[in-house]
């Protein structure tokens, strides 16, 4: 009555109330721990609320719970009626609206959507991480490949030196010096 929600009587009369229903009492802020229950984040509460209706948020609102079983089914489960859904969905979305600040609400809204980004960040990155490490494997057999080549041609070149240095040492490349001096303009000593 107090948010204007229109009703028939039989709707509710199977309904349970209390006189302050904390109505945030949704799985993920409830936990396990050492044999004991914690809760966190319970501010909001109404005055005679139904339990159902918080029931009807905890399973609303367990992404996990209803990996197991549809929605449909767990609400069944507690017995409760398509006008009891559609008064707690109404319920739901004006406590949520007179609670709710812009700044907050868009980051929630938006979370699946940041969820999504990262997501395809991700895939991005691990495609990048593919290219990379193909690009990394490619330079490192090139630098092998110009390694060995270089490795040869040192080798080549070792050899042809030490072909020169016995050729300067030999006595007809000594004989023929002063020739060589000649043809290159010199004097011969």
């Amino acid at each position: 009555d107090k948010y204007g929600i229109e009703y028939q009587n039989e709707d509710i009369n199977n309904l349970t109330f209390v006189k302050y229903g904390l109505w945030d009492l949704i799985f993920q802020n409830a936990f396990y721990i050492n044999d004991e229950f914690f809760f966190y984040d319970q501010e909001w509460f109404e005055e005679n609320i139904p339990v159902e209706y918080i029931m009807y948020r905890a399973i609303k609102y367990c992404k996990t719970l209803q990996d197991l079983l549809t929605k449909e089914t767990l609400y069944d489960m507690i017995e409760l009626t398509r006008e009891n859904l559609e008064i707690f969905s109404l319920l739901d979305d004006i406590l949520q609206e007179e609670i709710r600040s812009d700044s907050s609400w868009n980051i929630h809204t938006n979370a699946k959507f940041a969820v999504q980004e990262i997501k395809t960040l991700k895939e991005e990155k691990e495609t990048m991480n593919v290219e990379c490490l193909k690009l990394l494997n490619q330079k490192d057999a090139r630098i092998k490949f110009l390694e060995e080549n270089m490795e040869s041609t040192c080798n080549l070149l070792r050899e042809k030196e030490e072909i020169i240095r016995q050729m300067e040492n030999s006595k007809s490349w000594k004989i023929t010096k002063p020739l060589r001096d000649l043809r290159r303009g010199k004097k011969a000593k």
